[in-house]
């Protein structure tokens, strides 16, 4: 789980001048989710404060992260 986020993370994401409306939000959403998949990883592992972390990074690219709501630490 955490190598796939990692990997996801990695890709770039189309950031051309012009973009359309809400293409940044689509991507702190698409950040956000895989930083709560990391973070997930680390707490079943037991790395707390990486799972913190990163559940609070999910958290600042979107608010509206219910998963990373509910499991942070």
């Amino acid at each position: 789980m955490i190598s796939e986020a990692d990997q996801q993370m990695k890709q770039s994401v189309d950031s051309e001048v012009g973009a359309i409306f809400g293409r940044r939000e689509a991507s702190d959403n698409r950040l956000s989710r895989l930083y709560t998949m990391r973070g997930l990883g680390y707490k079943g592992l037991g790395e707390l404060d990486k799972a913190k972390n990163d559940l609070n990074k999910a958290l600042e690219l979107s608010q509206s992260n219910l998963t990373a709501i509910i499991e942070k630490l």
